[in-house]
């Protein structure tokens, strides 16, 4: 198999070319699958040596970062990054308490050898470009760009996407945020309204708990609402 390649419609206003390229992934391999390889291409080490080792190396990796320590492996460097503001100098640093908005995030930095290593070897094909007319997120953060673990009720969201924008007089269109029981939030707070950059506040009335966000609109002036999720739910507190 190989990374499937195509081009998308350009949205972002800073954008200097009309297109973008995209990749499509041909699968995952699970943990399972890896082991399994690993002791295919290896003489000596069984599937329980791989295993093992691989349990090993995560207990080992997890105590150093919890003692501080930035972690360099075969693939890029691992170390925990602090992030969230405080009104006072002195105030004490709390990321276990969701209403903070404290937070430890795990951070990447890759191994530039083995990154040029890895894009030499890879085989790409391309593919036909479908453009759906549907929003799609990229990412979510803070109002300074920052991933977080929880969000307060009243916080700002910064969603980054193509084909975002949306009519605000229009209730069947927005940011909502969808519970695991079918329950629907529409944010009537928006500071941002654009194709490639929402900006908008955390309902006051949500609910503590786990979400998906959902941008719907009609794009490119279709009669048909379409609705973008975000890949991974967020979390929200009061």
């Amino acid at each position: 198999m190989a990374l499937f390649i195509s081009t998308r419609e350009n949205q972002f206003y800073s954008a200097k070319k009309e297109f973008f390229f995209r990749n499509r992934y041909s699968g995952i391999v699970e943990t399972e699958e890896l082991v399994r390889r690993i002791a295919e291409n290896n003489t000596t080490l069984t599937q329980a040596d791989t295993l093992a080792c691989m349990d090993v190396m995560e207990d080992v990796v997890l105590e150093l970062l919890a003692d501080g320590k930035r972690v360099r492996t075969p693939f890029g460097m691992l170390f925990l990054a602090a992030s969230g503001t405080v009104a006072e100098r002195d105030t004490p640093f709390t990321p276990h308490n969701s209403a903070s908005g404290h937070t430890l995030h795990l951070r990447f930095r890759e191994n530039r050898q083995f990154s040029e290593r890895a894009a030499e070897l890879a085989a790409v094909n391309r593919e036909e470009s479908k453009e759906p007319e549907t929003p799609v997120i990229y990412d979510i953060t803070d109002g300074f760009d920052e991933p977080q673990a929880a969000y307060q009720c009243g916080a700002v969201m910064k969603i980054t996407g193509v084909r975002l924008g949306f009519d605000e007089s229009q209730n069947d269109e927005g940011v909502f945020f969808a519970a695991s029981d079918g329950t629907q939030y529409r944010t009537d707070k928006i500071i941002h309204n654009k194709p490639s950059l929402l900006i908008i506040q955390v309902p006051d009335n949500l609910p503590a708990g786990t979400y998906t966000v959902q941008v719907s609109a009609r794009c490119s002036g279709s009669k048909t609402v379409r609705t973008g999720r975000s890949d991974t739910a967020v979390a929200v507190s009061v």
